[in-house]
């Protein structure tokens, strides 16, 4: 037990001395900051002591100077983020004498400069025009690209350009493209920042085959009948949207999911997968009778009471005849409901009978 308690008490002897040789780590001054959320993420961000008071004791940085302007530089690219392109951090060194020490102790004064503020210029994306995205995709992220010029040019409104380019190369045959660079170019006189996307789009895929893993009331082959492509298809992936959309409105799956593979087969072409989880049964749904239940029920009974009354009176054996026949009528129609209910119940059919043979017809709705 010993043994083990000795390496902490030497780690921990060593970082004593080693503190004391530091010299103080500098004061961040925000005060004079006019921007409050610039203000708060560098009182969140500023973490010398973690980032650097630590490996500094274990020898694995070189100086404190260097520590220093390492935490200095990353304190600035915070402030650039927030779309201040020139921003700085100026160091002031002043002199405090130590009580007890022989001589004076170095204070340093971090004090951030936010410059102007930039705006997006002209957004440029590289490695799209020509490459055989469908027209209506190219138009489409030149009208989304329009919105950006004159927003802050923020580390996240450039981050949500990039997403907008590629969430509409990847609605086309395209689905892999990726953003292979970004470049800032900034125009101090206008105060503005010109965005350079290098763009890969990747190879054009097409719909593989759809898989529907385990049993489900409704059959694989409705279930494949809704999908509004086949195998061999050009991707689309706002078809894998509308193919979601139709099994969502059958009302039989408690949740619906539809994606497709990360990576494409040898053929060039990305398998389909289809997650259903169909709804638990409901036991409500046996004690609703519903209006057409409630009369044919109450038309049975009467019919019933008709015909003993009849026969009671010794009526015609026609009469008795059609009030039998009215009778196995409404005990069909009975049995009918009493299945159809039980089926509801089940999550094979819709409860509503005038609907449930437009949702188990094979094919698109």
């Amino acid at each position: 037990m010993r043994l083990r308690i000795l390496p902490a008490i030497a780690f921990l002897l060593c970082w004593a001395l080693v503190q004391g040789a530091l010299a103080a780590p500098p004061r961040l001054r925000l005060e004079a900051l006019t921007d409050l959320e610039v203000a708060t993420a560098l009182g969140q961000g500023y973490n010398y002591s973690e980032q650097y008071e630590l490996p500094l004791a274990l020898g694995q940085s070189q100086t404190q100077e260097g520590a220093f302007e390492a935490e200095r530089q990353r304190l600035v690219r915070i402030i650039q983020a927030f779309g201040y392109l020139e921003a700085r951090i100026d160091e002031t060194r002043s002199s405090a004498d130590v009580t007890g020490a022989a001589g004076a102790e170095t204070i340093l004064d971090w004090t951030p400069v936010l410059g102007p503020l930039y705006r997006i210029g002209i957004v440029e994306v590289r490695g799209v025009v020509g490459r055989g995205l469908p027209d209506k995709t190219e138009s489409t992220m030149a009208s989304v690209l329009r919105r950006f010029p004159g927003k802050p040019a923020r580390a996240d409104v450039m981050s949500k350009i990039e997403s907008e380019v590629l969430y509409q190369v990847r609605l086309s045959p395209f689905p892999l493209a990726k953003v292979l660079s970004r470049e800032i170019v900034v125009q101090p006189a206008t105060r503005t920042a010109k965005l350079r996307l290098a763009v890969d789009i990747g190879p054009s895929l097409a719909f593989g085959t759809i898989t529907v893993p385990g049993v489900h009331h409704v059959s694989t082959e409705k279930i494949l009948g809704y999908a509004p492509f086949k195998a061999g298809d050009p991707f689309d992936r706002s078809k894998l949207t509308e193919y979601q959309k139709r099994l969502e409105d059958i009302d039989l799956f408690k949740s619906v999911r539809v994606s497709a593979a990360d990576l494409p087969d040898q053929a060039g072409q990305l398998a389909i997968l289809v997650s259903l989880k169909d709804r638990p049964a409901d036991e409500n749904l046996l004690e609703k009778s519903g209006f057409l239940g409630s009369t044919v029920i109450v038309a049975l009974i009467v019919a019933m009471a008709l015909r003993i009354f009849l026969v009671d009176l010794t009526a015609p054996r026609l009469i008795v005849w059609i009030a039998t026949v009215l009778i196995v009528l409404l005990t069909v129609a009975a049995l009918a409901l009493a299945v159809q209910r039980s089926l509801s119940f089940l999550g094979i059919v819709p409860l509503e009978p005038l609907d449930s043979l437009k949702y188990l017809r094979l094919g698109s709705p």
